[in-house]
């Protein structure tokens, strides 16, 4: 599932004042497979699906909503925790709703 163009539009912003897309980025944000630093987002949203119990492999429901982050030379992808990056208000989860989880 792709973004909706204005809530991409408004993470790459984030994400570009923040220096960790966009031209140079720091060296902190340096591809440790490669050493380059220029970056990019994938154009939708990865969700993790955390799993409790004695099965790991049923979801329980719980999510990690991430963006992939892909190095333009090799590929390399990370992935950044939305939540953690405090975007969760982009994609419509508040931080009464985080605390709840």
């Amino acid at each position: 599932m792709a973004f909706a163009p204005d809530v991409y539009q408004k993470i790459a912003d984030r994400l570009r004042e923040r220096r960790i897309v966009g031209g140079e980025a720091p060296d902190r944000w340096q591809c440790w497979y490669c050493g380059d630093s220029r970056w990019t987002l994938g154009d939708g949203f990865v969700t993790l699906v955390l799993s409790y119990g004695s099965s790991p492999f049923q979801p329980s429901g719980n999510t990690l909503p991430s963006l992939a982050l892909i190095c333009q030379i090799c590929g390399n992808t990370v992935l950044l925790n939305l939540l953690v990056l405090g975007l969760g208000d982009l994609i419509g989860v508040h931080t009464s709703e985080m605390a709840a989880r």
